[in-house]
């Protein structure tokens, strides 16, 4: 098992040291192998919001970074762990710049079957920031397992040092089984109901965005339920077909193209 740890923080800092704890504790089952991925080390460039990756192909991107190098490593791995110090009430701008540039995976996803979990650090707003990386993963196709926050490890008590890092080994555990299992949930009408906006996108857009009508094509995805090969109940299905026509007229009513 191949575990990615993606470091969101420019220093080895309190990030750093919840990882490391996080790696130990994965580390006491031996099938684990874990690799830790600085994106300190890595040419990022700022987005330029250029569209070209969408409209054209995350291949001419003009800035011609490491963007590519990040996803082929995510896409080696079993699960991915990404941390992030909280600042300024959000992930850092190391980690803020490579999701900008991968918005195209929100419209040609890819990583159904693997996992990721999301573990952020400092004083506080860990909810937000921790949902941040959720919302992200879970539209690239990462089965999301669990999330944590961790606050300056030593300015705790010492009960609450103990505790902080008991969270710390449960959450590397989750995380452990459900990448073993390889189980998925079945998904949610709200992720149908994604499904199906992305959908009509794909299929109405096909001559201003030809790359992600071909994108879906090849997947088959315009006859099919969900991305991924998950059940989906009757009752959630006729929920996604009654939204579907709502969203597609309301669409028909805003945009040109639908």
């Amino acid at each position: 098992m191949k575990i990615l740890i993606v470091m969101g923080s420019p220093h080895k800092g309190e990030s750093y040291w919840g990882a490391n704890r996080l790696e130990d504790q994965l580390k006491t089952y031996p099938d684990v192998n874990v690799e830790y991925l600085w994106l300190r080390d890595l040419t990022i460039k700022d987005c330029l919001g250029c569209h070209a990756c969408i409209l054209k192909g995350e291949e001419k991107c003009p800035l011609k970074d490491d963007t590519s190098l990040f996803q082929q490593k995510m896409m080696e791995a079993d699960g991915v762990i990404f941390t992030s110090p909280v600042y300024s009430m959000q992930i850092s701008a190391q980690l803020k710049r490579i999701i900008d540039h991968l918005s195209y995976l929100w419209h040609r996803p890819r990583f159904f079957g693997k996992y990721a979990m999301a573990l952020v650090s400092g004083g506080g707003q860990f909810k937000e920031t921790l949902n941040y990386i959720k919302l992200n993963t879970k539209n690239w196709g990462f089965t999301y397992v669990t999330g944590l926050g961790i606050a300056h490890h030593d300015a705790l008590l010492p009960k609450r040092q103990s505790k902080q890092e008991a969270d710390l080994r449960k959450a590397a555990d989750i995380f452990y089984h459900a990448v073993k299992s390889q189980k998925h949930p079945a998904p949610s009408l709200t992720d149908l109901i994604g499904f199906r906006v992305w959908r009509i996108n794909a299929r109405c857009l096909s001559e201003s965005n030809p790359v992600d009508h071909a994108y879906w094509l090849g997947k088959g995805w315009f006859n099919t339920d969900y991305y991924a090969d998950r059940p989906v109940s009757f009752v959630k299905k006729l929920a996604a077909d009654a939204m579907e026509k709502v969203i597609h007229r309301f669409l028909q009513s805003v945009y040109q193209g639908y």
